[in-house]
C-alpha cells in the first residue's frame, strides 16, 4: 500500500518512485535506512512528512508487535515450568528447543 501511495504521490518528479516496481524497491530501502528524505520533501513538501510519518509509525507498530509476541511466548514457556525446576537452566533450554521444533513443523 505504501509503495502505491509513494508512486502516486512522488512518481512524477522523483526517479526512485517512477514506477510501482521502483517504488517498492525504494520502500524496502527505506526499511533498511538507505533513503534520502530530502528528495521526496523537495518533490512534495506537504505529502512527504505525512507519508514518512505514517510509514515509520506503521513499521514501528509492526516491529513492536513482533517483539511483544516473542516476549509473551517466552513468558508462557517459563510459566509452564514447575516451581521446583524454576531456576533449572537445562529444563528451560529443553523446553524452549522443543517448542521451537513444534513451531517449525
Amino acid at each position: 500500500a505504501f509503495s502505491i501511495l509513494a508512486y502516486a504521490s512522488f512518481g512524477v518528479t522523483v526517479e526512485e518512485f517512477k514506477s510501482p516496481q521502483y517504488s517498492l524497491i525504494s520502500i524496502v530501502q527505506m526499511l533498511v535506512g538507505q533513503f534520502d528524505y530530502n528528495v521526496i520533501k523537495d518533490s512534495s513538501p506537504v505529502m512527504a512528512p505525512i507519508f514518512y510519518a505514517c510509514f515509520v509509525l506503521s513499521i514501528y507498530l509492526v516491529m513492536m508487535s513482533i517483539f511483544l509476541a516473542i516476549i509473551i511466548n517466552q513468558y508462557e514457556i517459563l510459566s509452564n515450568i514447575s516451581e521446583e525446576d524454576e531456576f533449572d537452566f537445562v529444563v528451560y533450554v529443553r523446553t524452549g528447543v522443543s517448542q521451537l521444533k513444534q513451531n517449525i513443523r
